[in-house]
């Protein structure tokens, strides 16, 4: 875990002595949220989750007002998506899938990284990554607190001239995103690309990338996709992606940018073993031995995919099966070895 799990660790130690405390009016709440999220420029947003009637014992007095639930449940998020400070309701908590942020450090009881995924923040969709711990109160946890980073805005601050903080969080978003990073200026030339992001495209294109040059024409058709309106909020937009090959093995590249383009823009490369004892899986299979690798139990995996604990048994059955293991250790190391080239 490169993105150091701290911030949330802090965050959710302040709300947890506040409770102790009997510290638990809304507003000042509210005041721990905003002056954190003012104190960090580099944050998207930074939002706590409190089980129902856990903090006061008053959620009904609050039932449907800003910040709230329709039942008055308190689960705020105080961020800048369009610029300017402002606070809404978190949604979709209880809910797997898309609520693993809140779901993973209640259930897990410790600080987790969790991302990229798309949210709904703002009005938009947008890619982040967040940070999360559980909020915890004699042993009891009470509800969860952490930090969002917007992959579209982490582009926004390289091609605005990345500082040594800036690259420090690029490195480290890198290494948990399991993925490479290459930022676009608005023009669509190259602003900056990681050491692995050229030498992974060097391999696959048989040319270097550098600062200040253009996308190679394989890749020009991902920049040139129609962006001018905002996704319906209902549900994420759909990035565009391709996928080149090169002696067994792929590389899947992603487009993101925020609605309405015009706008600093980034590349996620995923490396993929495509000719190996791994190709059989089908791309649900994928994910999972995926969360897998990375250390999730089955109810953690079931949660991030939306799935029943039993399905994800079931998919890891077969899975082995396929690779020809018959334990959790062996598939990880055979998936490692594969994607890594060995």
């Amino acid at each position: 875990m490169a993105l150091s799990p701290t911030a949330a660790d802090r965050l959710a130690g302040i709300f947890s002595g506040l409770k102790e405390l009997g510290l638990v009016e809304r507003d000042l709440h509210h005041q721990v949220l905003r002056e954190t999220l003012r104190a960090n420029p580099k944050y998207l947003g930074v939002w706590a989750v409190w089980e129902p009637d856990a903090l006061d014992g008053r959620d009904a007095e609050h039932a449907g007002t800003p910040a709230h639930d329709t039942t008055g449940r308190f689960l705020p998020v105080w961020h800048r998506r369009l610029g300017e400070m402002r606070v809404e309701a978190n949604v979709a908590c209880d809910q797997p899938g898309l609520g693993a942020y809140y779901l993973l450090p209640t259930r897990a009881k410790k600080s987790v990284v969790v991302g990229p995924y798309e949210y709904p923040m703002g009005g938009t969709w947008t890619m982040i990554v967040t940070l999360a711990a559980p909020i915890v109160v004699e042993g009891a946890v009470l509800g969860a607190a952490g930090v969002d980073f917007s992959l579209e805005a982490l582009a926004a601050q390289v091609v605005a001239g990345p500082t040594s903080q800036t690259l420090a969080l690029v490195t480290a978003a890198e290494t948990d995103l399991r993925r490479h990073l290459v930022f676009l200026e608005p023009s669509g030339r190259i602003a900056f690309a990681t050491a692995t992001a050229a030498a992974s495209l060097a391999h696959f294109l048989g040319a270097s990338v550098g600062k200040g040059r253009a996308l190679p024409p394989v890749l020009q058709p991902l920049f040139a996709g129609p962006r001018t309106s905002p996704p319906a909020p209902a549900r994420p937009p759909r990035r565009p992606e391709l996928t080149l090959t090169t002696r067994g093995r792929g590389l899947r590249v992603q487009f993101i940018q925020a609605s309405g383009g015009g706008q600093p823009c980034l590349l996620l490369l995923e490396e993929l073993p495509l000719t190996s004892q791994t190709a059989s899986l089908t791309p649900r299979e994928r994910e999972v031995m995926q969360w897998l690798a990375e250390g999730k139990s089955n109810e953690e995996i079931s949660l991030i995919l939306a799935i029943s604990p039993h399905t994800v048994k079931n998919h890891l059955d077969k899975i082995f099966k396929k690779l020809g293991v018959d334990s959790r250790h062996a598939a990880t190391v055979l998936w490692q070895r594969e994607r890594s080239g060995e």
